[in-house]
């Protein structure tokens, strides 16, 4: 099968210089793949009770720097939801009802990708709104019988 790409120019002619920087874009990210699953899996696993500013900090201070010490290539600009979800994904997430803010997305990725139960505490029922718009009727809220 061929395979012919276009420039995007008002002149529609084969693209010569766009495979080119495609497959050296990826080659690129495939050198830092190592560090970006290592650190990813860690995220996924691990992040999921703590606030914003810890995951930051526990992110670029501890886990990047640990793994350019022992000298594990991971990217320079590592950003968890670029590296586990589709930009689409993350939109068709906010119609249904996720915030839109980075914390939220980072949740919505743990949620949608942790093999584990997630536990949400939701005081404004922000997640229960989007999990019912994403999983249908199924869904169903539990409360606790006894007071805490």
């Amino acid at each position: 099968m061929l395979l012919l790409l276009y420039c995007t120019s008002a002149v529609r002619r084969p693209c010569n210089g766009c495979v080119g920087g495609l497959f050296q874009d990826l080659e690129d990210r495939l050198v830092y793949l190592v560090g970006d699953v290592l650190v990813s899996s860690a995220f996924l696993s691990y992040m999921g009770p703590f606030l914003a500013s810890y995951r930051e900090t526990l992110v670029y201070d501890t886990w990047i720097g640990q793994l350019k010490k022992f000298q594990i290539p991971v990217s320079d600009e590592f950003e968890f939801c670029q590296f586990m979800v589709n930009p689409t994904r993350v939109r068709d997430w906010n119609i249904q009802g996720l915030p839109s803010d980075g914390f939220s997305t980072e949740n919505g990725v743990i949620v949608t990708r942790g093999r584990r139960w997630s536990l949400m505490i939701d005081p404004q029922c922000q997640a229960l709104k989007w999990v019912k718009n994403m999983e249908g009727p199924q869904v169903t809220r539990s409360r606790s019988r006894r007071p805490l």
